[in-house]
């Protein structure tokens, strides 16, 4: 989805506004469908079943994009969140103390991992 903001925003604030709390599975994706028709990846949104071992794109090594995207989110401690306005992303590293500053020197050094944390 960060990568779908990304690249087309406008569709996916049209998306956004479409697609709400409470809609049923098949219907939020007739939506998605309709705003990005020409995606052809797993279906992100409504996913249907937990699966032990996550889906196959569960944990993606960190481009541009996902850099962009989630660097406003760093911190150090796991906090409130809104997903994909207001992410909370935990930097782990045991080599590093220091959380990267720009996306040439990380990119393809790191992966991010979501993690749908409920209190």
């Amino acid at each position: 989805m960060l990568r779908l903001k990304h690249h087309h925003p406008r569709k996916y604030k049209q998306y956004l506004t479409q697609a709400h709390v409470g809609l049923k599975a098949k219907e939020a994706y007739k939506i998605f469908k309709h705003c990005f028709p020409d995606y052809d990846g797993i279906n992100p949104v409504y996913r249907h079943n937990v699966r032990f071992h996550s889906y196959p794109d569960g944990a993606q090594n960190i481009d541009e994009v996902l850099f962009a995207e989630l660097r406003h989110g760093f911190n150090e401690e796991v906090s409130f969140g809104l997903p994909f306005q207001k992410p909370n992303v935990i930097f782990t590293d045991l080599c590093e103390d220091e959380w990267p500053t720009d996306s040439k020197s990380e990119v393809g050094r790191h992966w991010v991992v979501v993690i749908d944390y409920h209190e």
